[in-house]
């Protein structure tokens, strides 16, 4: 639950409330209300989400498969054999022609696929498949992977030399003055710290188009998700007595992928849209209960935490 943005909070009679980080729940009340200005706008952007998913090589097959002539055959486990990394986006539209990239793990099928894509893979893939092929002006929406967010003026930390905190004070213009102490001038950092800038949002931004981040843990948000359900089952459904060559795993995912019509897509964002309006309900519901308690916030610790 932690991992996910929870943690305990003690009440004034002594009992532990399971409550979600405020900073998860500030990114997700400032996407729905930036999606939702956009949608109300006089000139919307066409919304285009953006993912990576993995097909293994033996993922879709049944634990015991039969021969041609009816025979069972080996047992395979899910999941073994070689991994392919798929990069693709889409929206009301459909996908986006020309978007789709395809490519062989080199870990195999250890890790998350996240292991298999670093930053320079993904802005080739931005520069040469995606922004060239989207409506203009469109706003592009992805998670918070690592890879989409590569700091091109990472601010300084505890551990950067006073020269390099004032070097990026005076670069983002903000006032300061330079015979505070170290301590004061993090202080400024920390309050600027919107400042820094994403190399994959300075792309887009070239090109005329914004960039809108999911909040944290919330994948239910990015309607590609439902899409890639639809693929892998699609997958599934023709793969269980196959010969599980990597060409034939290929060839299969690029057919279920070219099966997915719009109106998938339009099915999926409608649905996604469903999802929006509904924590926008709980986000209410869940402020007002909150202000009948009151959170003995002083006497956090280590314990509580835990």
């Amino acid at each position: 639950m932690k991992k996910m943005g929870f943690r305990f909070k003690k009440t004034d009679r002594g009992r532990h409330l399971i409550m979600e980080r405020q900073d998860i729940v500030l990114a997700r009340c400032k996407y729905l209300r930036r999606i939702k200005e956009n949608r109300e706008s006089c000139n919307p952007r066409p919304e285009i989400y953006i993912d990576e998913t993995w097909v293994n090589q033996n993922e879709c097959v049944d634990k015991c498969w039969t021969n041609c002539d009816g025979k069972l055959g080996p047992k395979v486990k899910s999941g073994r054999g070689a991994r392919f990394i798929i990069v693709h986006a889409g929206g009301v539209d459909g996908f986006v022609p020309g978007g789709l990239h395809m490519f062989r793990s080199k870990n195999g099928n250890k890790g998350d696929y996240h292991d298999s894509m670093n930053h320079e893979n993904f802005c080739s893939w931005l520069d040469n498949k995606l922004l060239p092929n989207i409506p203009p002006k469109s706003l592009i929406i992805m998670d918070n992977a690592s890879y989409h967010c590569k700091v091109v003026n990472k601010a300084p930390i505890q551990s950067s030399r006073k020269q390099e905190i004032l070097k990026w004070l005076v670069e983002n213009d903000l006032p300061h003055n330079p015979l505070h102490t170290k301590a004061e001038l993090l202080h400024i950092v920390k309050k600027n710290k919107e400042k820094e800038e994403y190399a994959v949002d300075e792309m887009a931004e070239k090109h005329g188009h914004e960039v809108l981040r999911l909040p944290p843990y919330h994948c239910q948000l990015n309607p590609i998700e439902l899409i890639w359900a639809q693929v892998k089952e699609e997958i599934r459904k023709n793969n269980s007595n196959s010969s599980q060559k990597l060409r034939v795993i290929e060839e299969l995912t690029r057919k279920a992928m070219n099966n997915v019509t719009v109106e998938n897509w339009k099915k999926c964002v409608a649905h996604t849209k469903k999802v929006e309006d509904e924590f926008r309900r709980n986000d209410i519901v869940v402020n007002h209960m909150v202000e009948k308690f009151i959170i003995n916030i002083s006497n956090d610790s280590s314990s509580d935490e835990e």
